[in-house]
């Protein structure tokens, strides 16, 4: 079946037409929680894990109730990174997705200018053969 990747910050929107999307196609919904942490581990300190982020797991539980909802096999994927766009690109290519969706960011343009424009980051980078389909 073919594989669907949506990162996503929780939009209910983006996850209703991820889901729906999916399903008009029978294949399966990766979502992507990537939580940007731009400090480096060393010693035994350790990047936190899905449980020590609620944000996190609140949108995962969202994705997999819309999911459930419209009959749609989902794969919860949660992965800290410094580099967002880099951490996209690497699952989307990892997972061999026949389409990548992502939303539009909310953010600000003063903050888009300082931490960058993922979306554009990403469709730069993406390999030819996977389509990228903004929901706005």
């Amino acid at each position: 079946r073919p594989h669907v990747m949506v990162a996503t910050r929780g939009g209910m929107p983006l996850l209703e037409f991820a889901a729906s999307y999916t399903k008009d196609i029978k294949g399966i919904l990766f979502v992507l929680y990537v939580r940007q942490l731009n400090v480096s581990f060393t010693g035994p300190t350790k990047p936190p894990t899905l449980d020590e982020d609620p944000e996190a797991r609140s949108v995962l539980a969202m994705a997999r109730d819309v999911a459930k909802k419209h009959g749609v096999a989902m794969i919860p994927i949660y992965v800290v990174s410094p580099d967002i766009p880099y951490a996209i690109l690497d699952f989307a290519a990892t997972y061999n997705v026949k389409a990548l969706l992502m939303g539009v960011s909310r953010k600000g343009a003063v903050l888009r200018a300082i931490q960058g424009d993922i979306i554009t980051a990403v469709a730069d980078n993406l390999p030819p053969d996977i389509p990228l389909l903004i929901h706005a």
